[in-house]
């Protein structure tokens, strides 16, 4: 009787908990304000920080606790012996959440830096920088549902930054500062999929 009630309240606490987070997810989705700050002011150190949305987050533990119900209903259907697998189903979904997890800290530790010196993203555990007078053009492609940025330097060498996570404010600034900071062109020319901006005389981005 005690653990088909504390089953019960545990249902209840998750049913809550999404809820709340489904609320957050449009409370951020609605507002969409930006999620970078900056460090080391009026410094030779000065950086922006831009960071995915509170949206992402959101988005992220809604997907959590949602896959953490059937885990919850399956171990209380193995507590009232109603189903042999259920133990074993319950293992594999938390196996699920787990995995969602993983994947939601991935993509939370997205990281776009812009120093005095350069630009740096991370991504995958991986971080790359290009010195601002590296970068020879500019290109904001958009494909199906994903947009990302490319930054090409010298001898071929590109950086691709995934936009997705971050919020519309902090692409808007992207696109913004980028080309001005590099000293790109002030006007983009059209791309089948976007824009590009280029170094007076420097190398071109293929369409």
């Amino acid at each position: 009787m005690k653990a088909t009630r504390f089953h019960r309240w545990l249902n209840w606490a998750l049913l809550a908990v999404l809820l709340a987070c489904a609320l957050w997810m449009v409370y951020e989705t609605r507002n969409d304000s930006h999620a970078h700050f900056g460090l080391f002011r009026n410094t030779p150190q000065e950086t922006i920080v831009i960071r995915p949305g509170g949206a992402v987050l959101a988005y992220y533990s809604f997907l959590v606790i949602l896959s953490l119900l059937p885990a919850a209903w399956l171990f209380r259907a193995a507590a009232d012996g109603r189903r042999t697998f259920a133990p074993w189903a319950g293992v594999g979904s938390i196996l699920l959440t787990a995995v969602i997890a993983g994947f939601a800290y991935e993509s939370l530790q997205t990281e776009i830096r812009l120093t005095l010196s350069n630009v740096g993203y991370r991504a995958g555990g991986q971080t790359v920088r290009m010195s601002w007078s590296e970068i020879q053009a500019m290109a904001v492609r958009t494909r199906s549902r994903i947009q990302w940025i490319e930054l090409q330097g010298r001898e071929d060498i590109i950086i691709r930054i995934d936009l997705g996570p971050f919020a519309l404010p902090d692409k808007q600034l992207l696109v913004k500062e980028l080309p001005r900071i590099a000293r790109l062109g002030s006007i983009p020319r059209k791309l089948p999929d976007g824009w590009v901006w280029r170094r007076s005389g420097g190398i071109r981005i293929p369409d």
